[in-house]
């Protein structure tokens, strides 16, 4: 008699020194080898691509900047190169007044552990931004959100060299804990598509004593 295809296989593994697992233990081992590997690519991220959080800075520059989410009527894209640091390249599509409170423009979310922090305090929020091209356009505007007790958009002056620009906000003592804050950059308030450049955004807790003219005197010598 012949023996099938089944005894040959078998008969050549064992020829070969293979080993053959049941399938008992086969086929679960092959699907947990494949959760994983898919586990692994949907979690996998390039190092060093989360903001900073310490107890009183929160940041958001090189591979972070990757994280930076595009509001309604605003666009922003990562740009990373060897030997260089990431930039974030950020435009609009709508002007600043057609979006109103509907969106918040280019930005990210504040982890809720850091919000907890700024309640009642004052906090220094900047942006270190540059024009493309000259005078276009001639500024940005930055604002720090909280759903209840928002800092407005704030003009920063822009030009066609990295600059850092930024304000001054208190946040009030009754602001209720949201899990909603973010720091946000309007890139062009005309909505006409001129884009800028984003190095860094920051948002830094003023010490409890601060005033918001030290604050002022701090962010005027940031680089």
């Amino acid at each position: 008699m012949n023996a099938g295809p089944g005894a040959r296989v078998t008969a050549a593994g064992r020829r070969l020194g293979r080993l053959s697992l049941p399938d008992w233990i086969f086929y679960p081992a092959a699907i947990g080898l494949a959760a994983l590997l898919i586990w692994q690519a949907l979690s996998w991220r390039p190092l060093g691509d989360e903001p900073r959080v310490t107890e009183t800075e929160f940041l958001v520059e090189g591979a972070a900047l990757s994280q930076l989410i595009p509001g309604p009527g605003t666009r922003v894209t990562y740009i990373s190169s060897a030997g260089a640091q990431g930039l974030a390249r950020a435009g609009a599509v709508a002007s600043i007044e057609a979006a109103g409170r509907l969106s918040a423009g280019v930005g990210a979310a504040i982890p809720l552990e850091f919000e907890q922090r700024v309640i009642g305090r004052i906090v220094r929020v900047e942006a270190r931004a540059r024009a493309i091209e000259a005078g276009e356009p001639a500024s940005f505007h930055l604002g720090y959100f909280t759903v209840q007790h928002d800092s407005g958009w704030r003009e920063i002056p822009l030009s066609e060299q990295f600059s850092t620009g930024g304000f001054c906000f208190s946040v009030p003592e009754n602001t209720e804990l949201n899990d909603e804050e973010w720091i946000g950059v309007w890139p062009d308030a005309a909505g006409e598509g001129r884009d800028i450049m984003i190095e860094r955004l920051r948002v830094v807790i003023e010490p409890p004593d601060a005033t918001m003219r030290a604050c002022r005197s701090r962010l005027a010598d940031a680089e």
